[in-house]
């Protein structure tokens, strides 16, 4: 046995020795100068001696367990870790604040000449003749409905996801073919009424122009087109006055139905097959429309020609949707720039015949063009047998291709909503109000695809987010439950505050008369970063299709925070958004 050391006051290395049960108290540390006011901060840089002396000096005298030794290291440890992990999480956020705010000077010095997104997204648009060969049988069945392709197209394909939606929606709620033929469809006229007046109600140029011409070409009147925004009954018909009425409610801001217009509607249209379809048209023209709107679309000219005086007279504007001449709108470049950019890759090759190729193709296409735009000074009133007989063998491949979207998606309720719930975490109730077995799928793999976490560019914690802030801008109690139990469920780490933040933003009005990030409003206090306060900003900007341009801080924001396929991605989530909310406020109000 080794003999204890009596009791001694004498120091070692001039420190005093005391008990090895002294506690450690607040009042024995002390701080650097570069932590004063910190005072979140349990532990301090450096510690007086009499810190250490109290951790480890011990009297000699005192007996020392096994115990004893290890309460101490474990003290030790935890102390050494904590201040270790504090240490590196101050770094880390000096270190993102610091990026933050070089990315917000950079971004607001860095010039931008686009005045919409659709000049700003230009140069990475998908050519026509691209799209004309990936998706052959959609293009006939567009030029067959619209009598021309819109140049959304290939805005739309930049986020394939995107394009694949809308290629599955439209055909899907107009029920193409089918109601071209009058098969299992609600009179065309009708159709094209819905579609025209809620285009018309929403505030988009763009979608108006290209409404008219499928509701005159299903044999719509030019008397009710000119009168549509009249809605007096000694111009229209009591059916057509319910439709029209119904269409301008839905898709005028803020987005509600009145108890006297739903009741009317279903007074006048009496069949429930028939008011389903009527329903998913202005949904449909919704959906248009807060695409057309956010990207600031150009109309064609060879569109705008033959419907120029209807629109004219019925008081149309075209807004901030300037008009493209009619060459450089069946593409995504002119002629001229098309063989300009494509001699350029053949000049490397110092190619005679490859050029002289290229001329040809070049005159080609001037003649086809001029044959198409001497063909186009008219729409034609009505769907003819032969125009509906052509559509037949469009039909297999377009079946086809709609199966392949949609494959594995139940089509009727409660399957769908089991297989949502299982999917993207919520059932979405809205879908049991739908009998067409083809909308109903169409609906839920919208709502899939938007939600995908594989293959999303933009998080989906953003998503709920912007679901969210749409749900407090329309007010619908419905989509704002939905979306905070889709983050609760999906992102548990997103915090309770930064929920209410957003849903503050949605209700509050945003100025655009200076850069957002100079902007005091509630999403200031969403703990997000400011990248994703952007998208938000940018999203919220989008939501509401309006004959108003979206400000240059919007423009510039999505130049410097987003990918031009997040852009997309957002805008066409935007349009989903907006098919449910006429959902729920026509069979949920």
């Amino acid at each position: 046995d080794i003999p204890l050391a009596p009791k001694t006051k004498a120091t070692h290395h001039g420190i005093k020795q005391t008990s090895l049960k002294q506690t450690v108290t607040s009042d024995s540390l002390t701080f650097s100068p570069h932590e004063k006011g910190d005072e979140t901060s349990p532990l301090p840089k450096k510690a007086t001696v009499n810190t250490f002396q109290s951790l480890f000096s011990y009297n000699l005298n005192d007996d020392i367990s096994d115990e004893d030794d290890l309460d101490l290291e474990v003290m030790y440890k935890d102390l050494f870790s904590t201040r270790v992990n504090q240490k590196n999480q101050r770094m880390k956020s000096l270190r993102i604040e610091m990026y933050q705010e070089k990315c917000d000077l950079i971004n607001e010095l860095q010039p931008c000449s686009a005045t919409t997104l659709a000049q700003l997204l230009d140069a990475h648009k998908v050519n026509s003749a691209v799209l004309s060969e990936k998706y052959a049988a959609s293009d006939r069945l567009f030029k067959a409905i619209m009598g021309r392709i819109p140049s959304a197209h290939e805005y739309l394909e930049i986020y394939p996801s995107a394009f694949q939606a809308y290629n599955l929606i439209i055909p899907s709620f107009l029920n193409l073919p089918y109601m071209l033929w009058g098969i299992l469809a609600a009179d065309s006229h009708l159709i094209g009424l819905a579609l025209y007046s809620g285009a018309r109600a929403s505030g988009c140029a763009y979608s108006v122009v290209h409404s008219t011409r499928f509701a005159l070409k299903r044999g719509l009147s030019e008397r009710v087109i000119k009168n549509a925004d009249e809605l007096s009954p000694d111009q229209l018909f009591p059916q057509e006055l319910a439709v029209a009425k119904l269409a301008s409610e839905m898709n005028s801001f803020p987005y509600q139905v009145p108890k006297a217009t739903h009741d009317g509607f279903v007074t006048n249209v009496e069949s429930e097959s028939n008011r389903e379809w009527i329903i998913l048209t202005i949904s449909l023209a919704a959906y248009m429309s807060t695409i057309m709107s956010a990207l600031g679309l150009e109309i064609e000219e060879a569109a705008f020609e033959p419907v120029r005086d209807i629109l004219q007279a019925s008081g149309w504007s075209p807004g901030k949707h300037s008009i493209a001449s009619s060459l450089s709108a069946h593409g995504s470049m002119s002629p001229q720039t098309s063989l300009k950019e494509r001699s350029k890759s053949s000049s490397s090759s110092s190619s005679f015949a490859a050029i002289e190729k290229l001329k040809a193709e070049y005159e080609e296409l001037e003649r086809t063009q001029e044959k198409a735009d001497a063909n186009d000074k008219t729409v034609s009133r009505g769907d003819s047998l032969l125009s509906n007989l052509s559509l037949l063998r469009n039909v297999p491949a377009n079946v086809a291709s709609n199966l392949q979207i949609a494959r594995g998606v139940p089509k009727s309720w409660p399957e769908v909503g089991k297989f949502l719930k299982h999917e993207v975490g919520h059932s979405f109730h809205v879908l049991r109000f739908l009998k067409h077995s083809r909308a109903i799928k169409a609906v839920a793999t919208t709502i899939m695809i938007s939600l995908d976490v594989m293959h999303s560019l933009i998080d989906p914690e953003i998503k709920y987010l912007i679901g969210l802030m749409y749900a407090g801008m329309t007010k619908n109690q419905h989509l704002e439950s939905i979306f905070i139990k889709l983050a609760k469920k999906n992102a548990p780490d997103m915090r309770m505050e930064t929920m209410e933040a957003v849903y503050r933003f949605a209700l509050e009005s945003t100025p655009d008369t200076e850069p957002y990030t100079r902007l005091q409003t509630s999403l200031a206090a969403s703990c997000l970063s400011s990248k994703h306060q952007h998208m938000i900003y940018i999203a919220k900007a989008c939501a509401i299709p309006s004959s108003k341009a979206l400000s240059m801080f919007v423009i510039r924001a999505a130049k410097a925070y987003m990918t031009p396929a997040q852009t997309i991605e957002m805008i066409s989530w935007l349009g989903v958004l907006a098919i449910l909310h006429r959902l729920y406020i026509f069979y949920m109000p």
